[in-house]
């Protein structure tokens, strides 16, 4: 949700945005009156029609943005006959001639038509000071998702007035109220989810659950769904709970059952997880912490990818304002630098663009392994479904026609974003210890070890080892960790002595149990010389390999 401060702070940029964009409609105009006059002079050269078909479609996609809708309207029509000159790719006739001076001259009138008023942006605002009576928590950045999904449900639950007003949260958010007629079934939840610091309540009958709330309210509830009075007593129990309370709560569901209607219901009445028995605890913990959680997510990082400026800034400004951020880049050909550098969660990117397309970028995108699952969304204002069907072929995920409302950019990008990191987290994460896995790892230091010698600077990393086997494992696990190193020390002038402290490093942290010396994993480092080599290595100041 955006404070009533950075509305007004957006409102001010997108006027200043505009008012550049109307100050720069003369030279727009007098280049495509240009390029229409070099291209009447030699009608054979088709790339002078592209030239200015990308020109006029940037009208098309900007003109409504920043209050000239008849602009958008008039600009559209003369793509679409330039763009049916470049597909016939025969000789211009006279009488085309004719309707393209008019359509050209049809844009110069539009622009003088620009709205009284300058568009509002509809963006939800908070005051910058709520009332201690009635705090309103910030949302997570799922909320614009969650609420379209609601909008889909066909049978949506009216909320009748509360008379229930929840207590404060007990033990800052760690409360867990636990409904399970099975004893035996309650009592190893209990002990499972208690050992990742909540504190379980539980309930045999779904009809206590209500009168308890009225004394605590917990950070979330989990729910069975099958008890003695009904298949579906527990989502009954949670609808009226949603009636009565006046404050959302996460709502996690567990069952025997794994049937659409029962797991349509769950959703109906507000399950944002469900889980069948037995049930994965681990999968329903780190469920359970993301509900829960009284943190911030890391805001999201997105690469705009656009050669019009001013439509660049005003689509930073709408992302920004809503916490995220975001880099700009008017040059597809300077695309590789940013992807290693700023790492984005997705690509905004535009399909019409000189030197490189938006198509042929994305290609060249997912042709690196790294960057296969960043979501990419193509903005343009072509409505040739052909076309955009084309572009969600060859790499898109999304496609949002110019000219695009914030709240329709807003919703594309966190939903989006947020299932891109969930999948992102489960390939690059072990499931048992929550760490990196081994490709992941890799993939960073050889990231950070590029941007250390680009910027001519120093890096070091630690790698910690926890071994509770015998003491056989210990050269296996210094050969691993050696291995995985290569790649990323390899780049420096003085790898082999990175590699060398690497090992003399392991050694000093475990001398009383590496039955082998140094020598037999780096035949070229003696003990002598490894135990003397500094922790960390140099990156050369000039030259790297990479």
């Amino acid at each position: 949700m955006v404070k009533q401060a950075d509305m007004i702070q957006f409102q001010q940029q997108f006027a200043r945005i505009r008012r550049e964009f109307e100050q720069s409609l003369p030279q727009k105009l007098a280049a495509i009156d240009a390029t229409w006059q070099h291209y009447c002079q030699f009608p054979a050269d088709n790339q002078i029609l592209h030239d200015l078909h990308h020109q006029v479609h940037g009208l098309t996609g900007s003109g409504q943005t920043f209050g000239f809708p008849e602009l958008t309207t008039s600009a559209r029509t003369l793509e679409q006959h330039i763009q049916s000159l470049i597909t016939d790719q025969t000789s211009m006739t006279a009488e085309q001639h004719s309707h393209i001076e008019q359509l050209i001259q049809a844009v110069h009138q539009s622009t003088m038509q620009p709205e009284a008023a300058i568009p509002t942006v509809s963006v939800q605002a908070e005051p910058d000071h709520e009332a201690p009576e009635s705090p309103q928590p910030m949302p997570a950045a799922s909320t614009v998702t969650i609420t379209a999904a609601k909008e889909l449900v066909t049978q949506p639950i009216q909320t009748p007035p509360s008379f229930i007003t929840p207590a404060a949260p007990f033990d800052d958010n760690r409360l867990i109220f636990l409904v399970e007629d099975d004893d035996i079934q309650a009592n190893d939840l209990v002990l499972q989810i208690g050992h990742f610091g909540y504190t379980v309540q539980t309930f045999k009958d779904p009809d206590a659950l209500l009168a308890t709330m009225q004394q605590v309210t917990p950070a979330a509830i989990i729910m069975d769904i099958m008890f003695p009075s009904g298949e579906l007593a527990g989502t009954e129990s949670i609808r009226t709970i949603q009636a009565c309370v006046k404050q959302d709560l996460p709502i996690m569901f567990i069952s025997a059952k794994g049937d659409m209607r029962t797991r349509l219901q769950a959703v109906r009445v507000g399950g944002q997880a469900y889980f069948t028995k037995p049930i994965n605890v681990s999968s329903l913990i780190d469920k359970l912490d993301e509900l829960t959680r009284n943190y911030q997510p890391d805001p999201y990082r997105i690469l705009i990818i656009e050669d019009d400026y001013l439509l660049a800034q005003h689509y930073r400004s709408i992302l920004e304002q809503h916490h995220m951020i975001t880099m700009v880049i008017d040059n597809p050909l300077q695309v590789l630098q940013p992807l290693v550098e700023f790492r984005p969660d997705l690509i905004l990117m535009d399909v019409y663009m000189p030197g490189c397309t938006g198509l042929e970028l994305a290609l060249v995108i997912r042709q690196q392994e790294a960057y296969v699952g960043i979501p990419i969304v193509f903005l343009s204002a072509e409505t040739n479904l052909e076309k955009r069907l084309k572009a969600m072929h060859l790499g898109g995920d999304d496609f949002l026609t110019k000219p695009i409302q914030a709240e329709h950019l807003i919703s594309a990008v966190t939903s989006r974003t947020q299932r891109s990191r969930i999948l992102r987290a489960s390939m690059v994460r072990d499931s048992l210890t929550g760490l990196l896995n081994h490709t992941a790892t890799k993939e960073m230091l050889e990231r950070e070890v590029a941007l250390a010698s680009r910027r001519h600077s120093r890096v070091a990393f630690t790698i910690s080892i926890s071994i509770t086997s015998s003491r056989s494992m210990i050269p296996t696990v210094m050969r691993l960790v050696i291995e995985c190193s290569k790649a990323c020390l390899g780049c420096f002038s003085a790898g082999s002595a990175g590699l060398m402290s690497l090992g003399a490093m392991v050694v000093r942290s475990l001398p009383s149990l590496c039955p082998i010396r140094p020598s037999r994993l780096l035949p070229t480092c003696s003990m002598k010389y490894a135990m003397a080599l500094p922790c960390c290595a140099n990156v050369p100041k000039r030259k790297s390999s990479r």
